[in-house]
């Protein structure tokens, strides 16, 4: 059995397992394990609490559209969307509300966070204005603490009840609030992940917990034109001069680069390479219209785009000589490219 994802409180733990012949949704109470109910092979459990167990994927056989489900502990699954087609992720349950993100209101470009008692869908709302001009694409948002945690091309953001904080460019990994302090992770493609502090009432930040310096040099987003589409790319420079570069393609499809620290690109950065790092269309975190471009098309324009970023390396004199290197589901594409003569 393959466990795809899982959750737990003080006395379970929820997952979805799948094997040769079936997915389904399991409990682990007491040191037993049980099988809850059947469920479909892409679908992932986020929490669980003392009643409840819910989740997210594609349940009702529409790979372009994702609802969530709600389990209780004796089988009974129940699947909902806000809006047919509609792309949904839940993330949490707290005092019998659903809470998840989704894009029904507007299709295809940005999410929101919402609520489900069951009965009906409500918008969260702030009292202050920041995050409603942000247009994220990912999204998590705390009820306990009024944290949310917003992300779009590549980089996130703090908000706290809607007003914008003040942290570093890059990536937030994680945050909590006590009292008057939050506390939260961070890293970027340069720099490891380090622990800040930020009194919210004066945007105040600190070094909690900081991390060596590497030997990296500018990081740039861009956007490379392949036809009438933009691949989000970033460019990480070695910090010496360097006329070689890797193509660095992520594995999915449905993943993504961000400006956030990886282990597989640094080493490259470091040995003395540039690297360039497209976001191909399949790719995460750019809404789901240009996620889904992917869908009935591996191989071709996700493919294209990686080509197109590959000339743009040729012709913004980035470097003259050019490898690619990919994993997963691009460790075969890295095969494709070189068998149809464009690697």
């Amino acid at each position: 059995m393959r466990i795809f994802s899982l959750a737990y409180d003080k006395n379970k733990m929820a997952f979805i397992g799948s094997s040769q012949d079936k997915s389904s949704l399991y409990v682990i109470e007491g040191g037993k394990i049980r099988e809850i109910a059947p469920m479909s092979p892409y679908s992932f459990v986020t929490d669980v609490n003392e009643k409840y167990i819910v989740g997210y994927g594609i349940l009702r056989g529409n790979p372009k559209s994702n609802e969530f489900f709600v389990a209780d502990l004796s089988g009974n699954v129940k699947i909902y969307t806000p809006k047919e087609g509609s792309m949904n992720m839940a993330y949490g349950i707290k005092d019998n509300k659903v809470y998840f993100v989704s894009d029904y209101e507007n299709p295809g470009e940005s999410y929101w966070i919402y609520t489900f008692d069951f009965q009906k869908y409500e918008r969260i709302e702030f009292s202050e204005k920041d995050i409603y001009n942000y247009r994220a694409v990912e999204l998590y948002y705390d009820p306990i603490d009024s944290i949310t945690i917003a992300k779009r091309d590549g980089r996130s953001k703090l908000f706290l009840n809607g007003r914008m904080l003040n942290t570093p460019e890059g990536v937030i990994g994680g945050v909590t609030r006590v009292k008057d302090v939050v506390y939260f992770s961070w890293s970027s493609l340069s720099s490891p992940y380090r622990v800040y502090s930020i009194n919210p009432n004066y945007n105040e930040i600190n070094v909690i917990l900081n991390n060596k310096e590497t030997n990296i040099g500018n990081v740039d987003y861009v956007k490379v034109k392949n036809g009438d589409i933009e691949v989000p790319t970033w460019i990480i420079r070695a910090k010496e001069p360097t006329n070689r570069c890797i193509v660095y393609v992520h594995g999915g499809p449905w993943s993504d680069v961000d400006d956030s620290w990886n282990i597989l690109i640094s080493p490259l950065v470091q040995a003395g390479f540039n690297v360039v790092a497209p976001n191909f269309r399949g790719s995460n975190g750019y809404g789901s219209k240009f996620n889904l471009m992917d869908v009935g098309d591996p191989g071709g324009g996700d493919l294209s785009d990686v080509v197109a970023v590959r000339d743009y390396v040729h012709e913004k004199k980035i470097a003259e000589k050019v490898g690619i290197m990919g994993y997963s589901l691009w460790r075969l594409y890295d095969l494709v490219s070189a068998g149809k003569g464009t690697g």
